[in-house]
């Protein structure tokens, strides 16, 4: 072997020659990609849909894509970290992003493209059909939006449970009546 590999020792020094210095800093090791966030609340990330808070709205952040989950990035800051979604044309929508824009603008509920994504357990879609059935569907949709935004600001454990208890008990579902309940938690604490 040491005859061999003197044979390859002139070449094996003159390759050596040519090296370069190894960066001070590890590489990165994720692909990065500029966005604009739209009135949807919503980016398009290599064919796949994420929900971003919409504060971020009309506003430029900065895609981190990494192997397992994708960073957005604001003015030097990590804003938010999601699991990255693979495959072309999946969906990854937050209630809790879109909410607030939906409060100010109801009528925006029923042609929303994700709109599926806004049932976050199958009760709050039990709930949304239980309003249907007892008022006006512009009625029932703001009624619903007030649940889930009390959802996103109470803890959405807390509200589903308020409305297990309600549909299970037979009691009139209604939105006062959830925000109620959830003021009444309030008040024991």
């Amino acid at each position: 072997m040491s005859t061999r590999n003197a044979k390859r020792q002139a070449k094996l020094h003159e390759e050596v020659s040519q090296f370069r210095s190894l960066p001070h800093q590890r590489l990165a090791t994720f692909t990065r990609l500029d966005l604009q966030v739209k009135s949807d609340c919503v980016v398009r990330i290599k064919h796949n849909s994420y929900s971003v808070s919409s504060r971020y709205i009309n506003l430029k952040l900065e895609a981190r894509i990494h192997q397992d989950d994708v960073e957005l990035w604001y003015s030097g800051e990590r804003v938010e970290v999601m699991p990255r979604l693979y495959g072309r044309d999946k969906e990854a929508i937050d209630f809790r992003h879109v909410i607030d824009s939906l409060i100010r603008k109801p009528g925006a509920f029923a042609n929303y493209r994700y709109q599926k994504h806004l049932y976050p357990t199958t009760r709050f879609r039990m709930a949304y059909d239980t309003l249907l059935k007892n008022t006006t569907e512009a009625s029932a949709t703001k009624q619903y939006l007030k649940i889930l935004h009390a959802a996103k600001h109470e803890g959405l454990d807390t509200v589903d449970d308020i409305l297990r208890w309600t549909m299970f008990n037979g009691k009139t579902l209604t939105a006062q009546a959830v925000l109620s309940m959830v003021g009444c938690l309030h008040c024991r604490n």
